[in-house]
């Protein structure tokens, strides 16, 4: 099904729940790897970098800050917009549907933030610095990234949102 602009429309109900997996899923192994590398003393600072103990006094918990601060909003958001009809009259929301290429921005916009907070995960483990040291310095740019892909989710899901019931099947 195509609207005035020959754009293919999809399901809303489809996209939103498809986006909340690949968030969930990445979350968990995100947030997995992080306790793992603080369980097994990943992020602890040893006796060679007792100097950077004054800049990072709970190295673990800058650790876990970090990965909060990096998923936290968006995925509040997701969870937010999957539970929103939760309790609500049934509604015509299957009939709802979003242009492709709205939902190809989000999930590829959220593909590229998350796989670079999985490389700077792993990078942080690689390099000749402390783990903490690099997820600190990555937080400078980790912010802008972020911003561009908060404002994509919330442009989509309110778009979604606010789009009229099709009259036609969309395609999938």
């Amino acid at each position: 099904m195509t609207i005035e602009n020959n754009q293919p429309l999809l399901s809303w109900e489809d996209c939103k729940w498809r986006l909340g997996k690949l968030w969930i899923t990445s979350a968990a192994v995100f947030f997995g790897m992080v306790l793992f590398l603080s369980l097994t003393g990943r992020f602890d600072i040893e006796g060679a970098h007792a100097d950077l103990a004054k800049a990072f006094p709970k190295p673990v918990e800058t650790a876990v800050k970090w990965a909060l601060n990096a998923v936290l909003p968006s995925i509040s958001l997701i969870i937010g917009a999957l539970l929103s009809n939760l309790g609500a009259p049934p509604r015509q929301e299957s009939s709802q549907v979003v242009e492709a290429r709205q939902f190809r921005l989000a999930y590829g916009v959220s593909l590229f933030y998350l796989a670079i907070l999985f490389v700077i995960l792993l990078a942080s483990l690689s390099v000749n610095k402390l783990p903490v040291e690099v997820l600190d310095a990555s937080s400078i740019w980790i912010g802008p990234c972020q911003g561009i892909s908060g404002t994509i989710l919330s442009v989509f899901y309110v778009r979604a949102a606010l789009a009229a019931p099709a009259s036609a099947s969309p395609s999938k």
